[in-house]
């Protein structure tokens, strides 16, 4: 939106592939905010064609969406690219499966207005379950799955906090500042996590501040198979395959296969215990046990990968 207190243009980026009935729903919660004429919608399919680009034509003339599409996969790279291309204004970066609040980009528009390109803005996510995890395993969820929302209005942001679903940074700024890194993200070798903390650390090192937006909200649509235990577990080993493949310590004595022979010694004692522990009745503990093999085994995965 360029909104009449703002003397840049605002612009959604809006990464996806795959999911072109979520692609919809999250085009709709957009148009439905009456912004048609004053903020461009870039969705960019990153990978095969998967029907994106019909589903961007439906709309027809009710919302300037310009359609994007990249042969090459990668989320991070998808999202460089479209800075590169818009290469001036405020971006925002969302999802392919949120929906967003009719406040969204007239918040930020006015954030960025009163903050300026030294500064990363990000809003509340929350979540619409299709069905609700259990209660206890909330807590071991990530943010993307549990929700993410400081509360205070006037929360102080000094560490990467800002979800890839909810973010809003200006294209000059990712020119200048080196932007996302192709080597995280969606679609990279091995599928790590991370990107947007990855940049948010760097800009915070350089002296960005970090802007909550509360009036910036989207809807995180998460579906049954990421409830799970089993999906949780796959998760924290995804985390920490990040930590091992953006890891530069030298760790010390032999080597086997790329990472150090104590390692090997300490995942056979941890898969033990979790073999062991899949006969225990309290799934909370159970889950404790395995998450420990399966964070060590995905920091293993990432040394052998760096």
């Amino acid at each position: 939106m360029n909104d009449s207190t703002t003397d840049f243009a605002v612009h959604v980026v809006i990464p996806t592939h795959g999911r072109s009935t979520l692609l919809e729903r999250t085009l709709k919660s957009l148009s439905a905010m009456h912004t048609q004429g004053d903020v461009r919608v870039w969705v960019v399919e990153n990978g095969s064609d998967a029907g994106a680009r019909q589903v961007c034509a439906s709309f027809g003339t009710d919302m300037a969406i310009e359609y994007v599409h990249l042969d090459k996969p990668g989320r991070s790279g998808a999202m460089q690219h479209m800075a590169e291309r818009i290469g001036e204004g405020l971006l925002i970066f969302t999802d392919d499966d949120v929906r967003v609040s009719q406040g969204l980009v007239s918040a930020y528009a006015q954030a960025a207005q009163q903050h300026g390109q030294r500064a990363v803005y990000g809003g509340p996510l929350s979540i619409d379950y299709e069905s609700p995890p259990e209660p206890w395993l909330i807590e071991y969820l990530p943010p993307s799955a549990a929700g993410w929302d400081p509360g205070d209005p006037a929360a102080t942001i000094d560490r990467p906090s800002f979800l890839g679903a909810n973010i809003a940074i200006f294209a000059q700024t990712l020119l200048t500042e080196g932007g996302f890194n192709p080597a995280l993200g969606v679609g990279s070798v091995g599928n790590p996590v991370g990107e947007e903390f990855d940049l948010q650390q760097r800009l915070f090192d350089k002296g960005y501040e970090g802007v909550y937006v509360p009036g910036a909200r989207v809807w995180h649509y998460v579906p049954r198979s990421r409830c799970s235990a089993r999906w949780a577990l796959k998760r924290h080993e995804r985390v920490w395959f990040t930590n091992g493949k953006m890891d530069t310590t030298q760790h010390d004595g032999p080597h086997i296969a790329g990472a150090p022979r104590w390692m090997w010694r300490q995942l056979i004692s941890l898969g033990l215990q979790a073999a062991a522990a899949g006969l225990m009745l309290n799934a909370h503990k159970r889950f404790e046990i395995k998450k420990e093999y399966y964070q060590h085994k995905g920091f293993m995965r990432g040394l052998r990968n760096r």
